[in-house]
């Protein structure tokens, strides 16, 4: 979590140009990237824009923080759109809300300093941050987005809180010894979540760009085209977002 703003433009930026140098057949991505406040997006603006597929952010708050009222559009979506989902940090906390499960925080280890990937707050709490790696899944290692990664990959992390248990529907493709569920995927619907942020990917550690490149073509067969349909970037930060196209 604790992404604000600014983060989330970079974002978008990087979903907007999002290079593969695997074998995913794809180099950049052609396409318009509306960048939305979490309290202004809505199904009529989904059709509107011709949206193709949905990425969630992190935020700097508990999706409970926020008003039940005002998410449930958010939540509607998550529950009923056919598009392509991909949620980041508080964003896959949001989807698992939606579905009935509420974000925890983490628990904290008889020994913290045995988890180098664990800072702890002035008030004693765990907190999940910098590039480490995860375990992912060996039962779902063929999984179209684990293509191209290493046995442990390497992400960003900044995280306080994850979903304690797997929503309905989804399977679990990663983990690390503090958070179990570091990302994971509908059986049946093109929808992800990841508690680690790919979107903040390095030339040093770019597994976050390879993931991202990958849900694209598993969920839209993403081929470069002159032209495409929108992009739609959701985040739940409470600053003002910035819309436009990309």
């Amino acid at each position: 979590m604790n992404m604000r703003t600014a983060s989330n433009a970079s974002t978008a930026r990087k979903c907007l140009r999002a290079e593969q140098e695997s074998d995913t057949g794809w180099k950049t991505l052609p396409a318009h990237c509306h960048l939305v406040r979490y309290d202004r997006i809505d199904q009529a603006l989904l059709d509107k824009i011709r949206a193709t597929a949905i990425f969630i952010s992190g935020d700097s708050f508990a999706p409970a923080h926020y008003s039940p009222h005002v998410l449930e559009p958010i939540h509607a979506i998550i529950r009923e759109t056919e598009l392509p989902i991909f949620a980041f940090c508080g964003g896959f906390q949001l989807i698992a809300q939606a579905l009935g499960v509420n974000a925890v925080a983490l628990s904290a280890p008889d020994d913290p300093s045995e988890d180098l990937s664990l800072v702890m707050t002035e008030d004693g709490r765990p907190f999940e941050f910098g590039y480490h790696p995860v375990e992912l899944s060996v039962e779902n290692s063929g999984h179209p987005l684990l293509s191209g990664l290493g046995r442990q990959a390497i992400f960003r992390h900044a995280h306080g809180l994850h979903v304690p248990k797997l929503p309905g529907g989804f399977v679990n493709l990663a983990s690390t010894a503090t958070t179990p569920i570091q990302m994971a995927v509908h059986n049946e619907r093109p929808m992800v979540g990841t508690q680690f942020h790919p979107e903040y990917w390095t030339e040093e550690h770019s597994d976050g760009r390879t993931v991202i490149a990958n849900f694209l073509s598993w969920s839209m067969g993403l081929e470069p085209q002159p032209e495409s349909a929108g992009l739609i970037s959701m985040h739940t930060s409470r600053g003002d977002g910035v819309a436009g196209g990309g």
